[in-house]
């Protein structure tokens, strides 16, 4: 429902149609799919009658930047709670799916962002249908972490498989069995600091875009950090030396997880991380 030629779509017919799945694209004529693709609802009622799947996606995808005439194109395929009822579809058949992230509500910047410049509070999907009991977006989100997985496993072979983690996504908590969306925000730096805390990691290496930590970084008397104890980083750190949203949480971090374990914590640049035997960047130790 919605863009009828992005990846999701074009990945969702490729899929469909090894599978021996039936799958309708409904979608405004100038966002039709390719031309090999048989069938092309436009009418919603015909669209997803009798579906069990009501799928949607960002209205603009990857490289595009086109959000007022999207909008203007889209507005009409906004999956609603009477869309979801057109299925005709009994309640325990019928789920609700995103590939995530979506603009259901205003509780993100962006999504401000969007309301402040287009009227907009909510745009693919409305927020009841997201947080309803068709919602299996985050279920999906999960399913699609272990077919990655598989896919390394079966591409690496017996080497390893390697074990990620990231910032930004979505939060989410088990609810009644399920996986649902909660507000909140994943910063990477700590999400890494525990993750290597979890493994037991030897040193927690933090890759940035400069050599060091600074203190008055930016500033004509601004001076590298090399080797320093933590309890000395922590006097640096409450003194305000740090810019939030850049060097702090890397220096938060790092001070959590040299306490927890006891081990080092590097933070350094990318082009220094075959360097790290020689001593480089701010080394944080106990």
């Amino acid at each position: 429902m919605g863009d009828g030629r992005d990846n999701v779509a074009d990945s969702l017919l490729v899929c469909g149609s090894m599978l021996g799945v039936n799958v309708h694209i409904v979608t405004p004529k100038p966002l039709f799919t390719h031309p090999d693709v048989q069938k092309i609802a436009q009418n919603f009622a015909q669209g997803v009658k009798g579906a069990n799947v009501v799928y949607t996606d960002v209205w603009v995808s990857m490289g595009e930047n086109d959000w007022s005439e999207r909008i203007k194109l889209l507005k009409p395929y906004t999956v609603t709670m009477k869309m979801m009822q057109m299925t005709g579809t009994p309640d325990d058949q019928l789920i609700f799916m995103h590939c995530l992230t979506a603009f259901h509500d205003r509780t993100t910047q962006v999504g401000e962002e969007i309301y402040e410049k287009y009227g907009l509070n909510e745009m693919e999907v409305t927020d009841e249908v997201f947080n309803s009991k068709y919602a299996w977006q985050f279920t999906e989100a999960e399913n699609r972490l272990h077919s990655i997985k598989a896919v390394m496993a079966a591409t690496l072979g017996n080497l390893f498989i390697p074990i990620a983690c990231g910032g930004g996504g979505i939060l989410v908590i088990v609810k009644d069995g399920h996986l649902r969306g909660v507000a909140g925000v994943i910063h990477k730096d700590f999400s890494a600091a525990k993750m290597a805390e979890d493994i037991n990691a030897d040193e927690l290496v933090i890759l940035t875009t400069v050599d060091h930590a600074f203190l008055n970084y930016g500033k004509e008397n601004q001076q590298a950090i090399g080797k320093i104890k933590v309890e000395q980083l922590k006097q640096y750190l409450a003194a305000g030396y740090f810019a939030a949203g850049s060097m702090k949480p890397k220096i938060e971090a790092a001070i959590e997880f040299v306490e927890k374990t006891g081990n080092l914590a590097i933070i350094t640049s990318l082009s220094n991380a075959n360097k790290l035997a020689d001593g480089v960047g701010t080394i944080i130790y106990n």
